[in-house]
């Protein structure tokens, strides 16, 4: 990746770096290059679910892996991509609650907390990236396939 002249990356799905902070900065800096951070999907909408206590360890071993962001994703809490529940109001509540409390941990760690809107999670259509948009601070990662797959015009945001 250094030889193609990047200088940073995202730590990639589990396993595919070392678990250990320690380990896995020296691997990434053996081959010239920096960490940013990871993609971490979490349930938002769940009332009966904190957030914040399924990414406390995440983002003590990303900060501590020198990363700077923490791409959250709005998982449906159901097994893989295909299902979606319906939110109505006070999933939406929750939801964007929730990312406000996200960013704020990200914060007190020195890191940034962005949404990742992605097919097959709460967050993939247009209009949910506008009420998101609307309705939260949080930042997001632009990625612009899953942002064509839901509908939006990256282009536009």
């Amino acid at each position: 990746m250094a030889s193609l002249g990047l200088a940073a990356t995202e730590f990639g799905p589990e396993g595919f770096l070392p678990a250990c902070p320690d380990e896995r900065t020296a691997v990434l800096a053996g081959h010239g290059l920096t960490p940013v951070g990871g993609f971490v999907p979490v349930v938002l909408h769940d009332a009966e679910r904190d957030p914040l206590a399924g990414i406390a360890g995440v983002l003590e071993e990303f900060a501590r892996s020198g990363a700077g962001t923490l791409v959250v994703a709005a998982a449906t809490g159901l097994h893989g991509y295909d299902a979606r529940p319906v939110l109505g109001g006070d999933g939406w509540r929750t939801l964007l609650d929730n990312l406000e409390r996200i960013a704020a941990a990200a914060s007190r760690h020195g890191m940034t907390a962005v949404l990742h809107p992605h097919v097959g999670t709460m967050v993939e259509s247009a209009p949910e990236v506008d009420r998101v948009l609307e309705g939260s601070g949080i930042g997001l990662c632009l990625d612009t396939g899953h942002l064509l797959a839901g509908g939006a015009d990256p282009v536009a945001l």
